[in-house]
């Protein structure tokens, strides 16, 4: 599990955390990002002058933006830039404006 190896990793106790909760907290996240969130936990820890905690990592797990949302949302489908244009209206629009097709 990779909260456990995480955990491990920056010297704490996997016992002193809830891996099921953490695990479904962060389904869909990437290792990094997980490291990343528990990395920010350890240093608002430290700015408590105390140890993360469960409540630690959750108040930095909502104020994190996963790589894979924002990419997603970014993308617009060509019919809803164009209306419902095809392929043959883009190129034909590229025409009238002296841009070449491509074959």
């Amino acid at each position: 599990m990779i909260w456990n190896i995480q955990i491990q990793k920056h010297g704490r106790d996997p016992k002193d955390f809830d891996l099921v909760q953490l695990a479904r907290a962060t389904e869909g996240l990437t290792g990094n990002e997980i490291e990343n969130a528990f990395v920010e936990s350890l240093y608002q820890a430290f700015d408590e002058e105390s140890e993360p905690t469960d409540l630690t990592v959750a108040r930095v797990l909502t104020n994190l933006v996963p790589l894979a949302v924002p990419a997603s949302s970014l993308i617009v489908p060509v019919n809803t830039m164009f209306g419902a244009a095809t392929e043959g209206d883009l190129a034909a629009g590229a025409n009238r404006r002296g841009i070449p097709p491509t074959i």
